[in-house]
């Protein structure tokens, strides 16, 4: 038998002893990372996301030890984070996290096999990102004014991440007109949109 620090479990080899709990596999998990030189920001997501779990499962009396959880009970906690307004992003972000978890288990010989073992990742949609407004695109230029050399590539870094049309040839060029700025507008909306956002006509 062999008996942890911990004064939260004992674990013990025995034939039909209790084995490790949720909440003290999740001590062990931590000290398991930090072992392994993981960062500290990776331990924390990870850890963060197995603490949620684990006052998930407490507070609504599922199974406390790592035998005793099921592939129900993981769904369970990922569709409480969507229903609390989680984006998909953190769902997913949550999915991947308890995945180690459970291969760390597993690994450690905790459990024979992962609850999430046939799971699915949940679907991340993809976001556009918002469209710039012309006076947020106007700021942006004017933020950059000048006719010199750095205030050309200012405006030419400034404008290229955003997708713009021409974005090198207009930062030479001091700007956009507002008839630019609103067909560059259209543009992007029909190209989030699925449409055939081409550049318009010289």
């Amino acid at each position: 038998m062999v008996k942890s620090t911990s004064t939260r479990t004992t674990i013990t080899e025995a034939a039909g002893a209790p084995r490790l709990g949720l909440r003290a596999a999740v001590d062990s998990w931590r000290l398991s990372l930090r072992a392994a030189n993981r960062s500290p920001a990776t331990i924390k997501t990870y850890l963060d996301a197995a603490t949620r779990f684990e006052s998930f499962v407490a507070e609504r009396g599922m199974p406390a030890s790592l035998e005793g959880i099921r592939r129900e009970h993981v769904e369970a906690f990922l569709v409480s984070l969507q229903e609390a307004g989680s984006r998909p992003a953190t769902v997913s972000l949550a999915y991947r996290c308890l995945q180690a978890f459970w291969k760390w288990a597993v690994s450690e010989d905790e459990v024979r096999e992962s609850p999430m073992a046939r799971m699915t990742p949940p679907i991340v949609p993809e976001e556009p990102p918002p469209i710039l407004r012309p006076e947020q695109i106007k700021a942006i230029l004017d933020a950059c004014a000048g006719t010199d050399f750095e205030a050309r590539r200012c405006r030419s870094r400034a404008l290229r991440p955003l997708g713009l049309p021409g974005a090198p040839e207009a930062s030479c060029q001091g700007g956009f007109s507002p008839m630019s700025l609103w067909r560059t507008k259209a543009q992007n909306r029909r190209r989030h949109m699925g449409g055939r956002g081409g550049r318009s006509a010289a």
